[in-house]
């Protein structure tokens, strides 16, 4: 059985303090605190709350706050999504038997998916053990265990249900694939 691996990596973005203090100090941000106090100074309350709506909604805009604000659903249905984009890429260059194991760190999620036909014969159980190999890696403080186990259960459903018939070429490069 052979197995691609594809890591993206995603660099770390500065601290979401580092990136609010930098919001808050921006050249129109001040100006705006300052339009805002000077709105209430001039007794017009309802402009100076406009105001600082306008630069609270411009702070909520800073990734790290709005993943924290976005729900868990809709962070697990971008994770499926994207998930489910590779499998069609997947799908490109193999006939069936695709299985992807997709980790976002962002969001911090781990999801697993395959195409129809295998999906049909293991069911959700044994991608539910897959996800569970990969956060157990993960808390335990050695993701690479927790894929490699993942890649072992998967692998394994992918022998049970397609066995390999003779040699078969290889649609997927055998290099680290890194964007």
């Amino acid at each position: 059985m052979r197995l691609a691996v594809r890591l993206l990596p995603s660099p770390r973005p500065p601290a979401a303090w580092r990136q609010l203090a930098a919001q808050m100090v921006h050249f129109f941000a001040i100006m705006l605190w300052v339009a805002g106090v000077l709105a209430f100074v001039a007794d017009m309350p309802q402009l100076g709350i406009a105001i600082f709506v306008v630069v609270v909604v411009a702070l909520a805009t800073i990734r790290p706050l709005r993943l924290l604000l976005t729900p868990k659903g809709l962070k697990r249905r971008r994770v499926k999504r994207a998930a489910l984009h590779h499998l069609k890429a997947a799908h490109l260059v193999a006939e069936q038997g695709v299985v992807v194991i997709f980790a976002s760190d962002q969001e911090r999620m781990v999801t697993v998916v395959a195409d129809e036909a295998l999906h049909l014969k293991a069911g959700d159980a044994a991608w539910d053990g897959a996800v569970a190999a990969v956060l157990s890696g993960i808390k335990g403080g050695d993701p690479t265990s927790g894929f490699v186990a993942a890649i072992d259960l998967c692998g394994a459903y992918l022998a049970e249900h397609f066995p390999a018939r003779g040699p078969r070429r290889n649609g997927l490069s055998d290099r680290l694939l890194e964007d």
